[in-house]
């Protein structure tokens, strides 16, 4: 079920439209779900944003409310890496490795430190590829392999430009590959407090935690853990082949943890419960004039859409209706909600029987099925005589136990 809630936080200025911020508050929910609901959004989203007279704030907007933000001055200490980076691609194709090494070391080092919030990692590669084409060139092959190593767990159909690097590179780059396909993979569990954070492996989604990231090469991976409200962990993660490394994080909460814990409260009290004055104070944080609010649950293989308004001064609920979440449930969606905001206010009514796919008010939960006719078996009274006769053979035999060992009888079990 799709539950959608509506907040009216006031008058727009008549001038501009007003803002409508598309926000999901689910319950956990399944991760087989979780690619279904994800396009389930992302249509919804499509179809609001359609609709004129008003502008649609979609999740990348909404997500630098709930996300942690970068880290302070981490734009400049990336401009200062690439830098350093291109100083050491020059010292390099002088034949300076001494002078080459120093920079390319420096570059690596700022650029490990604002990881996660790279917007690629091309420069992390090119370091690597060229400390190890510099290691090379000094003869030290194990430093030069351990790069080139690196390099091929980022990108592992990465090849060497050959017009621009030694035939000795791309011919060690070959070795190291080869020697890669032949090594025993492992395998890196990843659980974190509080779980459900987003999981990245050298720059690849690996799923939620707890998650398990299956065949993973040997070496050292760069590692990724994001949470809404927490500051993001990063990390180098070592694996040795065949093994299965166990790394666990305990996320830091962050500066908008507030407004995580909002939403979590709004998705947990439902739509039948849901504050409004909750609703008001996030909206007002997203910088929206109405809060549109989407949770979504399955029912027994189906998705349905319940939806809401809530708004006024003071702020209250009114249902929308129960929508089918297929094409034609949505855009009957779409349209009960730029009805509302061109002032259509009726309540949907109630319905109290089964949901049909046109159906337009909410439904009531399926009853609970009936218990089992007559007296629970543990009140039964065979069961309580069966109780009686065990006990009593227990008893019997050892009390005839112990008058043998006393009285000289011999006792004798015939099997």
């Amino acid at each position: 079920m799709i539950i959608c809630l509506l907040l009216g936080g006031g008058p727009a200025p008549a001038a501009d439209r007003e803002k409508v911020a598309l926000l999901d508050v689910s319950r956990q929910q399944d991760s087989d779900w979780r690619d279904a609901d994800a396009r389930l959004l992302e249509q919804m989203e499509a179809r609001l944003s359609a609709q004129p007279g008003w502008q649609l704030l979609g999740r990348k907007h909404l997500a630098a409310v709930f996300t942690e933000p970068a880290a302070p001055g981490w734009q400049e200490l990336y401009r200062k890496a690439c830098r350093q980076l291109q100083l050491g691609e020059q010292h390099y194709h002088r034949l300076r490795p001494r002078q080459a090494i120093a920079r390319l070391t420096e570059a690596l080092r700022t650029l490990r430190s604002i990881f996660p919030f790279l917007p690629r990692l091309d420069e992390v590669k090119k370091a690597h590829l060229l400390l190890g084409a510099t290691r090379q060139a000094l003869g030290l092959e194990r430093l030069a392999a351990r790069d080139y190593r690196m390099v091929l767990l980022l990108d592992p159909s990465f090849k060497p430009d050959e017009t621009r690097y030694n035939p000795l590179v791309v011919q060690k780059m070959e070795q190291v590959r080869r020697r890669l396909l032949t090594e025993v993979r492992g395998s890196i569990s990843f659980i974190s407090q509080p779980p459900g954070a987003w999981v990245l492996v050298d720059g690849r989604a690996a799923g939620r935690t707890p998650v398990t990231v299956p065949a993973v090469l040997p070496g050292s991976h760069y590692a990724t853990l994001r949470l809404d409200g927490y500051r993001t962990w990063f990390g180098l993660v070592e694996v040795a082949a065949g093994a299965n490394v166990r790394q666990e994080v305990f996320l830091q909460e962050g500066r908008s943890i507030r407004w995580v814990r909002l939403r979590r409260r709004l998705a947990k009290a439902g739509l039948a419960t849901a504050s409004a004055d909750d609703a008001v104070a996030l909206g007002r944080a997203l910088g929206a004039d109405w809060l549109l609010l989407v949770a979504i649950e399955h029912l027994g293989g189906r998705t349905v859409v319940e939806a809401a308004m809530a708004g006024g001064r003071p702020a209250k609920i009114t249902m929308l209706g129960v929508f089918d979440a297929s094409e034609k449930g949505l855009a009957r969606l779409s349209r009960r909600v730029s009805a509302w905001m061109t002032g259509d206010r009726r309540p949907a009514p109630v319905v109290t029987g089964p949901t049909s796919p046109g159906q337009t008010g909410p439904v009531a939960p399926p009853p609970r099925p009936a218990p089992p006719a007559g007296p629970a078996w543990y009140r039964s009274w065979w069961f309580w005589t069966l109780v009686g006769v065990v006990a009593a053979g227990a008893a019997a035999g050892t009390t005839a136990a112990l008058l043998s060992r006393q009285s000289g009888w011999r006792l004798e079990v015939l099997r």
